[in-house]
This record gives C-alpha cells, structure tokens and sequence, in this order.
C-alpha cells in the first residue's frame, strides 16, 4: 500500500471522528515528507527501517509506513475504518450532490485545495464548492481581493484535474456591521457561490443585528446565510450564545431575494437551532446542507446536517446542494 495514501486515509478518519486536530496533522504532515522521496529513497529508508529519522515522523506515523512499504495495510488504518459509524441522514445524505461551504490551508483549513477536493471526489461529490475566508477575519487568514484572484486561476488549473466533478468558485465572506459585504462587488459578482456569514459582534443588539442581516441577504449577492446565530453548543473551542436577532424578519428576506439558509453540519454548531429551522421552512426558505469543513474528514459532515433536515421534515427539492448543477448555478446566477 502507499504509505502517502495510507497516512492521509488514517488523517481522514481521525478528522472524522472529530479528535484533535493536532495529532491529525501528524499523519498528515508526515505524509507531506514521504511524498516528497522518490523510490529510491523510499527503498533505502524502508530497508533500513529509518523513517523516524526523516522531519515530522514520529514513532506511530513510522510504524504506519513501515506497514504500507512492507504491502500491509497499517493496522491502525484497519481500526479506524472499522470503528467508523454511519454518520445519519439516510435518503436525504443520498441526494445531496456536493458541499457548498468549506476551507482549504488558503484561509483557515488544514489541507491544499487539492486534498479537499480529492476528498470530495472520493465521496460521491458532483460538485464542490471552495468557500475560504474574506479578508476581515485576519485570524483565519482571509483572502485579500488579490489573493482571491490568484486562487480562482488555481482553480481554472485544477478544472480538468477532478472532471467530472465540478469545482465551484466561492468565498465565506463576512457580513460586516452595516450589512455589506466584505469583498470587492466585481469579485462576488465573479464567483458561483457566496456564502455570507456573521463572524464579528456576535452580541451586536438585536435591532442592529436584524438590520445588518436583513441587508446582507436582500442586496443581491449573497447565495446562502451561513450559521446564522453563530452558536457554539459543544467542542474545544468552548459554548457561546445565540446572536439576537428578529428572525422572522431575516427568514423573509431570505425567502424573498433568493439567500439559502445554512443548516450547518458541524456538530459544535448545529446551527440553525430547531426552533429557527422550523420558522425558516414555514416562511418558504429554501436550505444548503453544507459541512463548512476544514480538513478532509470532515466533508463527510453532511449526514449530521442531512440528519437535521431529515428530522424538521424539510423536503428535499428545497435543499439547493440537491439540485443538479446547472439548476444551482442558474439559481446562484439569477439573484434578484
């Protein structure tokens, strides 16, 4: 077995089985080395059994490459494949087509746009969209106008690479105190899918908050509401409240200018919350099942945000990311 495939396979798993994301990146790091050697320098390693002296490889990823060189498959890969457990949704997870909201290591993910994407594609994925960050959320590394332009001609070059899988274009872009959005109009107007998300002044007041939102999905350019009260409800990063905000006023103007609600599939967030998801249907909200995933293992995120629908009775034609391309596309291109 490859022992590049076989680390980043046990990466894989561990991202979805949701343990750290440091130790995860030890078997993706020490991927990166191993990818780097040519044959020889694998067999020269491998006979002498001294990969641990090779950078970023400790003892757990040299037995992983000792075990893949040798034409075993690693026994940890084994046992992580075998403790994986369905992660729900049923029918609704079988007629999603692709993710509309995730990260790569150009923003605030782990891994290049190419392992996502390839992950992607080994899950079934029709499409895919990459979503990194804008450039307010320094702490995510968002991207500069420029930045964004370099990493749609990255895309272009990656196009032929993942057909018949389709790579959409996008961004995560933040919604910024009085409503606008934060990237050049000429760019949004350029991407196939704009996610628009509240990332700062979670406990701005309520009036406030309902106006900055109502704008953002009423001016034409946002596709989807991402995690609309930015709530935290388990995980390392800690609990934090429910933004505040007139719901109902925010749903409609969703419903009436053409936004999707987000039903996000992280588990920290669950996001929106029952009560909000069934408030969104009822008004005539259409939804995106999106993962906002920032490492591989965690594209198959969706069965808990399918899992979501499945249990609000949300029906399937009025999940957007069900949709075949070209009706998405049309949808996210004919924004009132």
């Amino acid at each position: 077995m490859d022992p590049v495939k076989a680390l980043r396979q046990i990466a894989f798993y561990k991202d979805r089985a949701r343990e750290d994301s440091r130790r995860v990146m030890a078997y993706r790091n020490a991927a990166d080395v191993v990818e780097l050697l040519d044959g020889a320098q694998r067999d020269k390693y491998g006979k002498a059994n001294s990969w641990q002296s090779l950078p970023n490889i400790g003892p757990k990823t040299a037995k992983v490459i000792a075990q893949a060189w040798a034409g075993r498959e690693p026994d940890t890969l084994v046992e992580l494949r075998a403790a994986a457990t369905d992660l729900g949704g049923g029918e609704m997870r079988a007629a999603l087509k692709g993710d509309l909201h995730l990260h790569s290591n150009w923003s605030d993910g782990s891994a290049p746009i190419e392992e996502m994407m390839a992950t992607a594609q080994s899950l079934g994925h029709e499409y895919c969209a990459l979503t990194d960050h804008s450039p307010r959320l320094t702490v995510a590394n968002g991207l500069s106008a420029d930045r964004l332009r370099k990493q749609l001609d990255v895309i272009d070059e990656l196009r032929e690479t993942f057909a018949p899988m389709r790579i959409l274009t996008g961004i995560e872009v933040d919604i910024l105190d009085d409503g606008t959005l934060d990237q050049e109009l000429e760019l949004l107007e350029r991407l196939d899918v704009v996610v628009a998300s509240v990332h700062s002044k979670l406990k701005m007041e309520p009036a406030a908050m309902t106006r900055r939102m109502v704008r953002a999905a009423s001016e034409g350019q946002a596709d989807v509401l991402g995690h609309c009260t930015g709530r935290l409800v388990e995980g390392s990063r800690g609990l934090r409240p429910e933004s505040s905000f007139d719901a109902e006023k925010v749903f409609t103007a969703c419903r009436d200018h053409g936004t999707a609600v987000e039903i996000n599939s992280r588990p920290e967030r669950r996001d929106p919350p029952t009560r909000l998801l069934d408030l969104a249907l009822e008004i005539g909200c259409v939804f995106s099942i999106d993962t906002d995933a920032h490492a591989p293992g965690q594209l198959d995120f969706l069965g808990y945000g399918a899992q979501r629908a499945l249990d609000n009775d949300v029906p399937v034609d009025r999940i957007i990311n069900t949709w075949p391309a070209e009706r998405l596309l049309e949808w996210t291109g004919a924004r009132p």
